[in-house]
């Protein structure tokens, strides 16, 4: 487990998500002024640790025998042909074995990842800044690949990592601590991740919500279920499929 379950403050937190608009000159430039943090030593076991789990994996998931009764699902009998797989896997094993490669690779974090997220960020302000200077030229694919690269990196490699957990025991200055990264403070949401969403936010529904209820019925990000009503719907394909194009350019204004 990478984050504490909810508590009861948490859990009456609204699902409302910023509508601020984007204002890129701003963010631009704050995001530039971003300070990097300081680097602490680091054992190098990621790979030995990796290697070693996924053998461990793959002989805990070709165990040939069936479980007994307190390790097979409830619905083990009615499991679909393509899931019955789950019955000859050793559960045990299994969680013995991701938790031991979890903290092999928290004992193996160090200054080589926070070099690897301070190039990420480099790039992603490169990305904002060539946005940001080619606004007065007229529309061109440019800017907008420019800016969507910026938004979207600081989100899905930057924020998302970093909301995680994944740089807690590794960064000395705490700039890229869950805890606070992109809250309590405006200076911090303009210059470590300015987006519609609301951190607080996303923390609650992505950090808890999903991850801890992956591909099952409380998953609110469970796309195949979220989308189902457009494989149902009686209409034409071409509709679906405008249908689709318009939740691709609004989504984030309302998830």
């Amino acid at each position: 487990r990478f984050e504490p379950r909810l508590g009861s403050s948490q859990q009456n937190l609204p699902f409302h998500f910023g509508m601020a608009p984007k204002l890129w000159v701003l963010a631009g430039l704050l995001s530039a002024s971003k300070a990097w943090s300081p680097r602490v030593p680091r054992p190098k076991r990621a790979a030995a640790a990796a290697s070693s789990c996924r053998v461990r994996v793959a002989a805990a998931t070709a165990v040939p025998a069936p479980l007994d009764a307190k390790h097979s699902p409830a619905h083990a009998s009615s499991l679909a042909p393509g899931d019955a797989w789950i019955r000859r896997v050793d559960l045990d094993a299994l969680r013995d074995d991701v938790r031991a490669l979890s903290k092999e690779l928290a004992a193996a974090q160090g200054p080589e990842d926070l070099r690897h997220l301070e190039r990420m960020c480099r790039w992603s302000n490169a990305c904002g800044t060539v946005g940001v200077l080619s606004l007065c030229s007229s529309p061109n694919p440019v800017t907008a690949c420019a800016l969507s690269l910026w938004s979207f990196s600081r989100w899905a490699v930057v924020a998302h990592h970093t909301c995680h957990g994944g740089y807690n025991t590794c960064d000395p200055s705490k700039y890229f601590h869950s805890s606070h990264f992109a809250v309590g403070s405006l200076w911090r949401r303009a210059t470590q991740w300015f987006d519609w969403m609301l951190p607080e936010a996303w923390n609650t529904e992505h950090n808890n919500l999903h991850h801890y209820r992956l591909n099952e019925d409380g998953d609110p990000d469970l796309v195949e279920r979220n989308l189902d009503f457009v494989r149902t719907a009686d209409m034409p394909k071409a509709v679906k499929y405008l249908g689709v194009l318009f939740l691709m350019c609004t989504w984030k204004w309302f998830y």
